[in-house]
């Protein structure tokens, strides 16, 4: 499985770029990882790239 989903940070939204042999659930899970740490990710990325 593969996928790649943009974090849409204005809007707090997620949107998918494209995803490989993943089922509805597990892009459904993936999602739901993503939006509860989506803070945690977008601080984590800014903090690397110093911005």
């Amino acid at each position: 499985m593969e996928c790649k989903f943009w974090l849409l940070v204005e809007e707090v939204e997620i949107k998918e770029e494209f995803s490989f042999n993943m089922s509805p659930n597990a892009k459904r899970e993936i999602k739901k990882i993503i939006y509860q740490n989506f803070d945690l990710i977008i601080d984590s990325w800014n903090n690397f790239f110093k911005k």
